[in-house]
Formats: structure tokens, C-alpha cells, sequence
């Protein structure tokens, strides 16, 4: 089945040339993992970068270049992996607990690389329930790793791509035969509407 919704053009161009944040490059990533044309259009950004890098001429490395990298090797891994049931780009990424938000309704947020400025982290959410309204500081990406939500903007399915900024305002529903799980990296905080649904943004941090 081919999927709805797709990132534009200049994040796949983003992504190849390695300019995206920790957070947003996961999200496109899970969604390559479900989109063939995506995957392969970003292979082909790739090859044509790579081709490009090739022409330039070559530049004398820091003399401690080799010392950082190695110090790299030796980093210990974080503790808690992803179940291997999520994408496999996931694996090894360091989860914070489960937190329940309501009945069926949970996140896990996702340890923060250094510089990321995005906060990310899988939501939960169960069959036919419905987020309370909200709004968006900056950018928002999500990419749908199982069931499916809907909103004002229409419906995403598995491996389907959403991207929202601070014009967007909605309150997504999980459709009602599953649960929808999703990966999301939104650079700031929700803007929610209503007392009790702001008292739910501090709880859930985010």
C-alpha cells in the first residue's frame, strides 16, 4: 500500500546532506523505512553529494582528529534499548520511563543528543481517543509507526510523514479499531488550550 504523506523535497535534501537536528533526522528516517521512493530519492541525494565532495580539493585533518574519534569508540553505550519490534533506527536510542498521561495514552521520551534543540519521544495513543487541543512553538514531525490518527489536516497511516509549524492548530484522534503509535520531534513546546489541557503539557513535558 503506498502511503499519503511525504516530506518535502528540501528535507529529504536536508537529511542526505547531514544538516538535520538528532530528533527530525529519526523521524525522516522512520518514515524511509516504510516509503521506497523517499529511500531512494535520498540515495540518490547522496550519490550526487558524494560526487560533489569528490571534486573538492582535500583539507589538512586537526591534529588531534584521530584521538576524538577514537574517544568516540570507547563512549559506553547507553543503558535501555528500544524493543526491536520499533524501527530499526531506533535500536540502541536511550528512553526515559513510561509516563501515563491518561487510560491509554503514554510517552517515552527520547534522550536528547548534545546541540539537539528538538524534544523527542514516542506517543501512545489508544484506540478512538483524542489529544486535547493545541498549537505549536516551531516545527513538529511526526512519522506514524503503527495505526493511525487523524486530523484537520487528513489521515496518516503507517510510515506515513507529518510536519507541523506554528500556524497549525489541531486535536488528532486515533482511529477507533487501534491503538496509534507515533514518533514525534516538535523543536518547542505545545501550546495548549484550556486549563486542564495545559495542566496535561507539564505533566507530560513537552
Amino acid at each position: 500500500m503506498s502511503l499519503a504523506h511525504h516530506p518535502s523535497d528540501e528535507l529529504l535534501l536536508d537529511l542526505a546532506a547531514g544538516r538535520l537536528e538528532h530528533g527530525p533526522a529519526l523521524v525522516l528516517k522512520a518514515h524511509l523505512g516504510a516509503c521506497p521512493d523517499c529511500r531512494a530519492e535520498v540515495g540518490r541525494l547522496e550519490a550526487v553529494g558524494g560526487a560533489l565532495l569528490a571534486d573538492l580539493p582535500g583539507t589538512v585533518l586537526a591534529a588531534d582528529a584521530l584521538e576524538r574519534a577514537l574517544a568516540r569508540l570507547d563512549t559506553p553505550p547507553r543503558t535501555e534499548k528500544i524493543r526491536v519490534d520499533l524501527p530499526q533506527i531506533l535500536a540502541g536510542e536511550g528512553l526515559g520511563p513510561r509516563r501515563w498521561l491518561a487510560p491509554g495514552l503514554w510517552l517515552r521520551k527520547l534522550e536528547r543528543e548534545p546541540g539537539d534543540r528538538f524534544t523527542s519521544y514516542l506517543l501512545h495513543t489508544g484506540p478512538g481517543r483524542q489529544l486535547p487541543r493545541h498549537g505549536h512553538v516551531g516545527a513538529e514531525y511526526v512519522c506514524v509507526l503503527k495505526g493511525a490518527f487523524a486530523d484537520e489536516t487528513g489521515r496518516y497511516g503507517p510510515g506515513d510523514f507529518a510536519c507541523g509549524d506554528a500556524n497549525l492548530e489541531h486535536s488528532p484522534r486515533a482511529e477507533t479499531d487501534e491503538a496509534c503509535l507515533c514518533l514525534i520531534a516538535g523543536e518547542g513546546p505545545l501550546q495548549m488550550r484550556g486549563v486542564i489541557a495545559r495542566a496535561f503539557q507539564i505533566y507530560a513535558g513537552v
